[in-house]
């Protein structure tokens, strides 16, 4: 397409090529409004207030989050399957093996991982411990 045709707004066979291109950015625009608006329930008049950055953001963050719901009823429909076949098989035997752990339990455990991979002196060794004479 020349810069006369761009300027002037003329489509020729370039021109349509250059059409197309538009309407795929366009296109790809509405679908990341509609998306960012309907999943974190904003109006679209809200989120075409902002950059197109943290549009492309909160899109990202839109898709990850359905990804990630997407992956947490896959895998809890492969659990109840486990469920069902150690039921039918083993008796339950290893159905405890396939729950998984409450969530204080993982926080007490990476609490206690993290202290132990810690290089911090936890104990107050600057202070002089007093004896005590009877």
């Amino acid at each position: 397409m020349d810069k006369s045709e761009s300027a002037t707004g003329q489509r020729g066979k370039s021109g349509d090529r250059g059409q197309s291109e538009w309407e795929t950015v366009l296109n790809n625009f509405v679908l990341k409004i509609e998306t960012v608006s309907s999943h974190f329930r904003y109006s679209e008049e809200y989120v075409m207030e902002h950059t197109p950055d943290w549009l492309e953001r909160k899109y990202i963050q839109a898709m990850r989050e359905k990804w990630e719901d997407n992956k947490t009823k896959v895998s809890s429909v492969f659990q109840s399957i486990c469920f069902v076949l150690d039921t039918v098989f083993n008796k339950g035997a290893h159905l405890d093996s396939f729950l998984e752990s409450s969530f204080e339990d993982v926080i007490k455990a990476n609490n206690s991982e993290n202290q132990n991979r810690s290089n911090f002196i936890t104990a107050q060794w600057w202070k002089k411990v007093e004896e005590k004479s009877s």
